[in-house]
């Protein structure tokens, strides 16, 4: 009896912990409810069947499922695509991905089969269609998947000159309509940019849940999701004249920061879920993708090639793998980073390397304030969920800086940076003795944010904070060329809100 009302207890304080994601004022009554609601409502797969479209000039938007795979889109004159189907409820979470639903043929009175709601009535010629065709062979699903790739890979190269900039965004979980956020990202690195027309934004829509009980399965999607990037870079360098000079600037928020992981190395350490939480009989096994293939056991198979992406080891006969992204010039911005510097750092299993894409600068906002990566005031370490310490720990930030400082007294040649800079309220809306808003306040009240907003975890929030001059994030992150531009270390010598680690390089 004991046991079992602390384990009702646990799964409320979790649910409390990581509801911050969507709902900062956990522990106030509106809050509660709120979680009361997501306990007794099942973890949902976001999908994006009825949104895919074609993609607009100024922003290439790519849509994923929960295993780093691309929706299909409608070709030019080639009517059909994936109709919006309902997945009963009881899925087993490890099969919320496009290729086990479209080839799932099993029948839950009085519902056909979902293989049947999603492939049934494509249009011929479709994109759908040659995934649905696709579906039972996963190497031939692999191989469509990297045309896929390909394709948008050119859409986004399309167009660009020897001045444009790539922008990537990338989201953090339980969020189901990314859009609004993503407007106001857009619109802020814009403001911030003394070249605003250079910039093309590429959208990254991807499936981490829907609900706060997700927290869990998004980890277990985000490594998935960012291979699926990785492999988008890889294709653009390949289809880009420019190649590897191309800037590549990557915005993240909460959970978005262990997509960047998966995206830019080996990022297994502090992502255990991937291995354990919903793989079942396969977790650490099958050894190879034949065997996974031939088990018929469709988790394992993306298990096996992931672990194999994320380490980079080559496995006779196994698949081509896909090198972390290598330009000469890659920043990402982490705000809110709902993960450990081990996701950079490494270690773990077997010597997992963290960080391996060269040339990469990382800008980090640290906020004690953030209710959701502080856990609501039970700290960004609390037991049964996963640590959230880069965004929310001074420590752990100085850990990776301190990990990137000792890569470069061993090689020279490195040019691994990371920044990091203090954001945590006092008070978030500063007033005069009038209280009325002052400075920094005006802009947070200018943006219509509630109260709670003001104090918590939002993208558009932390947008405002890094544009404000005393911050100066997304000047110094959009408009210099980094540790070798002596005016970008002059405005960063003299940021009041960088935060000092011992024995700074810089």
């Amino acid at each position: 009896m004991l046991r079992s009302m602390a384990a009702a207890c646990a799964a409320i304080c979790l649910a409390v912990t990581v509801s911050g994601c969507a709902a900062p004022s956990a522990w106030r009554p509106e809050g509660l409810r709120n979680t009361a609601r997501n306990l007794l409502a099942p973890k949902k797969p976001v999908f994006y069947f009825d949104r895919v479209s074609p993609d607009p000039y100024e922003a290439v938007k790519v849509y994923v499922d929960s295993r780093g795979d691309l929706y299909p889109e409608d070709r030019p004159g080639v009517a059909g695509g994936l109709p919006r189907a309902f997945v009963p409820s009881g899925y087993r979470p490890n099969w919320w991905s496009l290729r086990t639903l479209m080839n799932d043929r099993s029948t839950r009175s009085p519902q056909p089969a979902v293989g049947t709601l999603l492939c049934g009535r494509v249009a011929r010629g479709s994109t759908a269609e040659r995934m649905c065709e696709a579906a039972p062979d996963y190497s031939r699903w692999k191989s469509l998947q990297a045309e896929l790739w390909r394709d948008k890979a050119r859409s986004v190269v399309a167009g660009a000159d020897d001045d444009t900039v790539f922008v990537v965004l990338l989201h953090g979980f339980n969020v189901a309509r990314g859009d609004a956020d993503y407007a106001y990202a857009k619109a802020s690195l814009s403001a911030a940019s003394r070249r605003p027309g250079t910039l093309r934004f590429i959208e990254v829509h991807w499936d981490g849940g829907d609900t706060t009980s997700a927290w869990n399965r998004a980890q277990y999607s985000g490594q998935f999701v960012g291979l699926g990037v990785r492999q988008l870079l890889s294709e653009i360098r390949a289809a880009d004249p420019k190649g590897a000079a191309r800037p590549i600037r990557i915005v993240t928020h909460s959970s978005g920061a262990f997509v960047a992981g998966g995206l830019l190395g080996d990022s297994r350490l502090p992502n255990g879920t991937f291995w354990r939480t919903f793989s079942g009989s396969c977790a650490g096994r099958p050894a190879s993708l034949d065997a996974a293939i031939k088990d018929r056991m469709p988790e394992c198979a993306d298990n096996v090639w992931a672990r194999l992406q994320l380490a980079q080891q080559v496995e006779p006969g196994g698949p081509p793998l896909i090198p972390p992204p290598a330009y000469d010039d890659i920043r990402i911005l982490m705000l809110a980073a709902a993960t450990p510097a081990q996701t950079f750092t490494g270690g773990g299993p077997p010597k997992a390397a963290g960080l391996m894409a060269p040339n990469v600068q990382l800008f980090v906002s640290v906020n004690r304030s953030d209710e959701a990566i502080n856990k609501s005031g039970f700290g960004p370490t609390t037991p049964f969920t996963s640590d959230t310490t880069l965004g929310a720990l001074k420590d752990d930030y100085c850990s990776l800086q301190r990990n990137l400082d000792q890569r470069r007294s061993q090689n020279p040649a490195d040019k691994h940076r990371a920044y990091g800079f203090e954001f945590t309220r006092e008070d978030p809306i500063p007033r005069g003795w009038w209280r009325r808003p002052t400075g920094e306040g005006k802009a947070w009240m200018a943006a219509r944010a509630s109260e709670d907003e003001r104090q918590a975890h939002s993208l558009p929030l932390y947008l405002d904070q890094a544009a404000f001059d005393r911050y100066d994030v997304l000047n110094l992150f959009m408009n210099y060329s980094g540790a070798d531009d002596p005016a970008f270390l002059a405005r960063l010598k003299a940021n009041t809100t960088r935060l000092p680690c011992d024995g700074d390089a810089e």
